[in-house]
């Protein structure tokens, strides 16, 4: 799941790669977990200048990771909700 704030921008003309989302939603699977929260939040922080926000949603557990971006563009955990 994706936000964009204001009009979309597309890479090409198949309009299936957004270059400007505020925030990215995504669920993580066993099979993806490690290149979601590796490479691909790599390639996100690094080319997507207008992303604020990366949630990650676990599958298999009452989980969820809130990743933010500081005016200073440095991102920190702005949040983890697990049971207690």
């Amino acid at each position: 799941m994706l936000v964009v704030c204001g009009e979309p921008r597309f890479h090409d003309e198949y309009r299936d790669g957004l270059l400007n989302p505020q925030v990215i939603i995504e669920v993580l699977s066993p099979d993806t977990e490690a290149f979601d929260l590796g490479e691909k939040f790599r390639r996100y922080r690094t080319y997507i200048e207008s992303l604020t926000d990366y949630v990650l949603v676990a599958q298999d557990q009452p989980l969820i990771e809130h990743f933010a971006r500081q005016e200073n563009g440095q991102w920190v955990i702005a949040a983890t909700n697990q049971p207690t």
